[in-house]
C-alpha cells in the first residue's frame, strides 16, 4: 500500500511529519468536543479546515467549507486527488505531501522531540542571558491562581475510579492531568480514612506540580516566540496552556485566552 506523508514545512515549526494511513484525516482546530488528527491553531482555522482521505493507493483533499486552502498556490473547492511533490497552504502554514516515504518511526519521533526539546532549552537559556533591553514581553499573570474543582465533567458517582484511569491516561490528552488533580482532590473529601486521604492530597499535589511546571514552560516558549515576533508558534504554545487547564475561572486560562486574542491580529 502506497504511503503518503503530511510533512511540514518551517512556517509549521514544532509539527512532525504525519503518516496518513486512515481513511479520513481531519487538519484542524482543536476544541473540548472535537479532537482533529492533525492540531493547528490561528485566527481563521475551523474545526474541520481540511479533510484527507484514502481510497486505496490514492490520496484525496476535501475542502469541507469555504475554507483558505490551497493546492500548489491554487484554491480548493471541494475534492481534489493530491499526488506525492504538491504542496497544501492553510493561511500562513505550509505542508509537503510525500508519496512512498515510510511512516516516522518511533525511534525517528523520539529523536525529533528530543531535538525539539534541545532548542526549546536553548532559546530559554539565551532568554535568560540576553539583554532583554527595549524588548517587548508577554503580559505577566497578575492574579494568584488555584486549581478548582471539576463541574463540567460527569463521574456517574466513581469519582476514584473516574480519576484513576485519568492519571493513568495523563499523557494521552493535555486536560487528562488536570481533569485527575480535580479528582483526587474530590475524591479526599469524601469521608474516606486519613491513611487513604493522605494519599489522593499527595497524587494531587503532584499533579498540581506537574500542571504549573508545564504551564510556566509553555508560558516560556510562548513568550520567546513572541519576542521572536514569531506569533503563530506563540499562539501555539498559548493554545497548548488552555489544552492542558480547561477551566475558563482559572487564572492560567484567563491569562492564555486573553494573550492569544490580544496577538491574533499580528
Amino acid at each position: 500500500m502506497t504511503v503518503y506523508t503530511l510533512v511540514p514545512t518551517d512556517s509549521a515549526a514544532g509539527m512532525v511529519p504525519t503518516a496518513l494511513e486512515k481513511a479520513e484525516t481531519v487538519v484542524g482546530r482543536w476544541a473540548p468536543d472535537s479532537l482533529p488528527d492533525i492540531e493547528i491553531s490561528g485566527p481563521g482555522i475551523s474545526r474541520r479546515h481540511l479533510v484527507l482521505k484514502r481510497d486505496n493507493d490514492r490520496l484525496f483533499a476535501v475542502n469541507p467549507g469555504s475554507r483558505d486552502i490551497r493546492i500548489n498556490g491554487e484554491p480548493l473547492s471541494g475534492e481534489r486527488q493530491l499526488h506525492g511533490g504538491e504542496r497544501i497552504d492553510l493561511l500562513d502554514l505550509s505542508f509537503d505531501v510525500k508519496k512512498g516515504a515510510t511512516a516516522v518511526s518511533r525511534r525517528h519521533f523520539v529523536f525529533i522531540f528530543l531535538c525539539l526539546l534541545a532548542v526549546g532549552a536553548c532559546l530559554y537559556i539565551s532568554r535568560q542571558t540576553a539583554n532583554t533591553a527595549g524588548s517587548t514581553a508577554l503580559p505577566p499573570v497578575e492574579a494568584a491562581y488555584g486549581t478548582h474543582a471539576s463541574s463540567y465533567v460527569e463521574t456517574d458517582g466513581h469519582s476514584l475510579a473516574y480519576a484513576t484511569i485519568l492519571l493513568r491516561d495523563r499523557e494521552i490528552h493535555p486536560a487528562n492531568r488536570f481533569l485527575a488533580c480535580a479528582e483526587f482532590k474530590k475524591a479526599a473529601q469524601s469521608g474516606v480514612p486519613d491513611s487513604v486521604r493522605v494519599y489522593f492530597e499527595n497524587t494531587a499535589h503532584r499533579l498540581e506540580a506537574e500542571i504549573d511546571s508545564l504551564y510556566h514552560e509553555y508560558r516560556d516558549l510562548a513568550d520567546i516566540s513572541f519576542r521572536q515576533k514569531q506569533y503563530g508558534t506563540s499562539r501555539r504554545y498559548l493554545n497548548g496552556i488552555m489544552r492542558m487547564i480547561p477551566d475558563v475561572r482559572d487564572a492560567r486560562y484567563i491569562w492564555a485566552a486573553t494573550t492569544h486574542s490580544r496577538i491574533s491580529g499580528k
